[in-house]
């Protein structure tokens, strides 16, 4: 019996040296990816190696030399120089491109969990609420007015949900978001939009449904994103903003089958604005910078009106899983990659932590070696009942999407 208890052990010892070990997340900074702040730590499984196929946005569990080992994330590779200017990352001076992966956006709200109610400002007679989520009725009204449009109260900050689904208010603006949601054509016809505010900027994307039948029995329709310019009151603030100026960035048709449910995704994130249908990468557009608004009535880089609306006009619609996301926002705070850029020699990489404004990370210590990253962590095993792979699909492009400044 201690013969067999011997080679258990020793097992045990050989996997802990070699293969893969137990770290407990005992800090905020990775939250909400891996939550380790007071009651909520939590205990990853770590495996050794893997450094040779590092790329941006793995987690990474490193020696440090302000903590003995540190869980972050890869945001910055061997030779690139790296920088963080607005919240935003710059990689060799640019950020990054249309086709570069991206970590997945961040849950503010969810209608699986919270009230839509309570979070977004909608006209009554247009919007019913229902067991299985809000209907538009707007069949016969041509104007895509504010009776038609269901407006988010909150803006892009850099919040979160806990395990519990409770949600932990953000303090500081981020810039970049997005709506994801599933939406039924209750009938044929009419335009379904949703749009994101930024600065002077409203980025708008549409679903055009013609009412008619392709040969092949489906729903013909053309998804656009535009950009229209903001304009506000001078005169009276208490006026509503009004969109103009309409500009086309982006087309491509769309195919529907009768009474199918569809995913729409709409986000803007690094000036690249996404539009995925059903989780598949369909159409993206890249900009150059924000407009302001030019009718002196906000600070520059303010944005008027609500940062997420969605609606329709001449739709009859069913909407539910209603979501809304932001992008992760990196706090120009430290020493290094904050005032000038930072240059990563062979085989060092620079780590951040999610939850930038309680991190300790590259920007304190610099760059981290090779030889100092032990592993990644891959899964979540306790406690049991938020046990979950770490290994979640990035959000990758597809070389096909159309890019264009």
């Amino acid at each position: 019996m201690l013969w067999l208890f011997g080679g258990l052990l020793a097992i045990v010892l050989v996997l802990r040296i070699f293969v893969a070990d137990l770290y407990k997340v005992d800090s905020g900074s990775m939250e909400p990816t891996i939550h380790g702040d007071g009651s909520w730590s939590e205990w990853v499984l770590v495996r050794y190696g893997g450094t040779e196929d590092l790329e941006r946005f793995d987690l990474a569990v490193a020696r440090s030399e302000i903590e003995k080992l540190v869980v972050k994330r890869v945001v910055g590779l061997p030779g690139e120089t790296v920088q963080i200017r607005g919240g935003d990352l710059f990689i060799d001076g640019s950020r990054l491109s249309v086709n570069d992966p991206r970590p997945p956006l961040i849950t503010l709200f969810d209608s699986r969990v919270q009230r839509v109610a309570e979070e977004f400002r909608m006209d009554a007679a247009r919007w019913r609420e229902s067991d299985t989520g809000w209907t538009l009725d707007s069949r016969g009204l041509e104007d895509a007015g504010e009776a038609n449009t269901m407006f988010w109260r909150s803006g892009f900050r850099d919040g979160y949900v806990l395990p519990d689904l409770t949600r932990v208010a953000g303090k500081r603006e981020v810039n970049d978001g997005g709506v994801e949601f599933e939406v039924e054509f209750l009938e044929p016809g009419g335009t379904l939009f949703m749009d994101l505010r930024e600065a002077g900027d409203c980025f708008r994307a549409s679903v055009r449904l013609t009412g008619e039948l392709t040969s092949a029995g489906e729903l013909d329709g053309t998804v656009r994103i535009e950009r229209l310019r903001i304009l506000k009151s001078a005169v009276n603030s208490m006026e509503p903003s009004r969109l103009v100026e309409p500009e086309l960035l982006a087309e491509m048709p769309l195919r529907s089958a009768p009474g199918s449910r569809a995913k729409l995704h709409f986000s803007n994130v690094d000036n690249t604005l996404l539009f995925q249908v059903d989780d598949e990468h369909a159409l993206a557009f890249a900009y150059g910078e924000n407009r302001p608004l030019e009718d002196g009535s906000a600070a520059p880089g303010m944005t008027i009106g609500a940062q997420v609306s969605l609606g329709g006009h001449d739709l009859h619609a069913r909407f539910d899983n209603l979501r809304v996301l932001r992008d992760f926002n990196w706090i120009s705070r430290g020493e290094y990659a904050v005032d000038r850029s930072l240059a990563l020699g062979p085989g060092e990489y620079f780590l951040l932590g999610d939850n930038s404004a309680q991190s300790l990370d590259g920007r304190t210590w610099g760059p981290t070696r090779k030889s100092d990253v032990l592993g990644r962590p891959v899964e979540v095993i306790w406690p049991r009942e938020r046990a979950r792979s770490l290994d979640v699909d990035l959000w990758r492009r597809d070389s096909s999407l159309k890019s264009s400044e």
